[in-house]
């Protein structure tokens, strides 16, 4: 198992600048339901990024990766992917690079709570499911 690293400290103005395309695109992704390719767009951005918006991006995948987990039927990978997403994603709130951090962190919230509790097998209600927010 990895380790799990968290930068800390403030953003700064980082969080001012206007999303990078491939945030755009894994925002676009996520809210189409297509979790892995989220993923997959925002990965290969986080992975070159040394910044201090490197944590944003990753609690990103992060909340990609747990609902991607859950429709799989892994309820041991949502969690622990939904847990970490908020936790990455805490410095940023409430808006970073125009995401509605805090409201995705909110909704996260929610579905890890559900998820909790609910079998591996079972659909989640779409009104948990949630949807990133991005301003223009």
């Amino acid at each position: 198992m990895k380790p799990f690293s968290l930068t800390l400290g403030d953003p700064g103005p980082a969080c001012a600048e206007p999303a990078p395309e491939a945030l755009r695109q894994a925002v676009a992704k996520f809210n189409a339901g297509d979790y892995f390719e989220c993923h997959e767009v925002l990965e290969a951005y986080w992975l070159e990024e040394t910044g201090p918006v490197r944590d944003l991006y990753k609690g990103v995948i992060q909340v990609a990766g747990g609902f991607f987990h859950w429709e799989n039927g892994n309820k041991a990978g949502c969690l622990k992917h939904l847990e970490r997403a908020i936790v990455y994603l805490g410095r940023y709130a409430p808006r970073c690079q125009g995401l509605d951090v805090a409201a995705l962190m909110v909704e996260a919230q929610a579905g890890l709570e559900w998820a909790r509790d609910a079998e591996p097998d079972t659909a989640m209600p779409p009104e948990l499911v949630p949807r990133m927010v991005l301003a223009d």
